[in-house]
């Protein structure tokens, strides 16, 4: 029972890798969230 224990208590917390990825995913779509059509812009 210890041991499955410890499984969801690994699955419930993201890795910090996981974290790391999604922080700099997330940076990258800040950066490219400018609409590129103008018309978009006027709208």
């Amino acid at each position: 029972m210890e041991q499955h224990d410890e499984w969801i208590q690994q699955k419930r917390y993201m890795s910090l890798t996981s974290l790391t990825q999604t922080k700099e995913i997330i940076a990258a779509n800040l950066v490219d969230d400018t609409p590129t059509d103008s018309k978009k812009i006027a709208a």
